[in-house]
């Protein structure tokens, strides 16, 4: 349990609920509770990817979804056919592959948006998520932290304000990665003062 003198160094660092990045960052998240929580243990932080990941897979979708239309464009322009096709099988195959793309979006939507960082008065956590296919957990305690890094490397990077956060703890050999998350300057000193705070001994 936080007594009332860390909280108000810990509100010098984050002083009022918000949200950054179109959501992407959430600071105190309101109704966030999960599995392994502990009691007392208060959530800091919730981000996820900058929503500019998402552009990638959002053009290839938006591509795909009128290669149907102008195949068929070009097809009646051209009055080509084929005998065995009929109107109906031709429908028929074009409303699976929309159902497809569909479920292609959806899957990736749900990819970004449950691929999640906390930070809490206890630990960092890294909840990596793979729609129908695998769920993975990974946390450090936040007082064994040694050091924060950050790097911002690319065009897209460096216009839209996103970066990689990396962090290396005192009980493991390996390194807990923050992945393309916004304001990646604050959020690496974000996470070392609230190391430094939580590992103080209070007098």
């Amino acid at each position: 349990m936080e007594s009332a003198k860390r909280r108000s160094l810990i509100a010098r660092v984050l002083p009022r609920r918000e949200k950054r990045a179109f959501g992407a960052i959430e600071i105190y998240p309101k109704r966030l509770r999960f599995l392994t929580q502990n009691p007392g243990e208060v959530v800091y932080i919730l981000a996820r990817a900058h929503v500019i990941v998402n552009l990638g897979w959002a053009f290839r979708l938006a591509f795909l979804s009128v290669v149907p239309l102008v195949g068929l464009y070009f097809m009646d322009y051209l009055q080509l056919g084929i005998g065995f096709v009929t109107d109906e099988l031709i429908a028929l195959i074009i409303l699976v592959y929309y159902l497809m793309l569909a479920g292609s979006f959806i899957m990736n939507l749900m990819s970004w948006y449950y691929d999640i960082y906390l930070v809490t008065s206890e630990r960092i956590i890294h909840y990596d998520f793979n729609p129908l296919t695998s769920y993975h957990v990974a946390e450090a305690e936040i007082e064994n932290i040694q050091d924060v890094t950050q790097s911002t490397i690319g065009f897209l990077p460096n216009i839209f304000g996103y970066g990689d956060i990396t962090v290396r703890t005192a009980s493991s050999k390996n390194k807990f990665y923050f992945k393309a998350v916004p304001h990646p300057v604050w959020f690496r000193d974000v996470i070392a003062d609230l190391s430094r705070l939580i590992r103080a001994k209070e007098p």
